[in-house]
């Protein structure tokens, strides 16, 4: 056997160390690129977060010789933001307002926390102006929160709510009308979704001429209260009390869009029986008494 042969033949075959070798070079090369991916990455800026806070807004409107807006946005929770990088941007129909916390005379905090006011008094054509209100944080050049709090002249007419009749408005219950009553009053509510309602005598009226009393009804109308509450005051009932009870009190409600609701109340008399025995009773004891009957 010749040995020289053999050793000459094992030492010149070189595929095992190519095979290694290549292995290692795609190892390196997978490295490689894995890192420059990474570095690349990190490179990339992370998104700033979100700054997270709730408001709540609401308008009073006032009109004299002009019509004015009181707006009052609140801070209902969440980040508490610096007056500095804090801004409201407002719509107010046709005009636009910005103001910047810290530059507000008005506001008189460092920072706008949880349960802190701004307000903000603005001009506007009436009351139905649309208003929408934007915070801003100017940090991050975001809008925080907006909203729009008066909604302006939309497709929804008045609404005639509760409504009923009171002899004595100064008790603290509604007192049924009697028969020999010196005069009477007529309560009713009215709302309007899209805050347009013609609150003036023209746009909230009643249409009682079935009735016969004393006093002409649209001359003693009082301004609605801020809740929506409307009163009309009545006289004395003139001639038979059945001409008054089980008559109807037509009203009317427009907003200034143009729309209009009508509905009716049923008017109820309490008629005072004539042919009551009186006995002397207890007067301190009131018991079981009807409520046109008193001691």
């Amino acid at each position: 056997m010749n040995f020289e042969r053999c050793k000459t033949g094992l030492g010149s075959d070189r595929r095992g160390v190519s095979e290694v070798v290549g292995n290692l070079l795609i190892l390196m090369i997978t490295v490689v690129l894995f890192s420059s991916i990474v570095a690349y990455v990190n490179q990339i800026p992370v998104p700033e977060t979100t700054t997270k806070a709730d408001f709540a807004a609401s308008v009073v409107f006032e009109t004299n010789e002009t019509t004015t807006a009181s707006l009052t946005v609140t801070h209902a929770g969440g980040v508490v933001l610096d007056a500095t990088m804090t801004a409201v941007f407002i719509e107010a129909g046709e005009s636009t307002y910005y103001t910047k916390l810290s530059e507000d005379p008005d506001f008189e905090y460092d920072r706008w926390s949880t349960g802190v006011d701004w307000t903000k008094d603005l001009e506007v054509a009436s009351e139905s102006t649309a208003i929408a209100v934007t915070v801003v944080d100017l940090d991050k050049d975001t809008a925080i929160w907006s909203s729009q709090v008066s909604g302006g002249m939309g497709g929804t007419p008045p609404i005639i709510l509760q409504r009923y009749l009171d002899e004595q408005i100064d008790s603290p219950t509604a007192d049924p009308v009697k028969q020999d009553a010196e005069g009477f009053s007529f309560f009713v509510k009215v709302i309007d979704l899209d805050n347009d309602l013609d609150s003036s005598t023209s746009g909230v009226w009643i249409d009682s001429s079935e009735l016969p009393t004393e006093g002409a009804v649209v001359d003693t109308y009082e301004a609605a209260t801020p809740d929506g509450w409307f009163r009309f005051d009545f006289g004395p009932i003139v001639g038979d009390v059945a001409e008054v009870d089980g008559k109807l009190i037509k009203i009317h409600a427009s907003d200034l869009a143009g729309h209009t609701t009508v509905s009716s109340f049923v008017v109820t008399v309490t008629v005072l029986p004539s042919d009551i025995d009186y006995y002397q009773i207890n007067e301190e004891f009131e018991g079981g008494l009807p409520a046109y009957i008193t001691w």
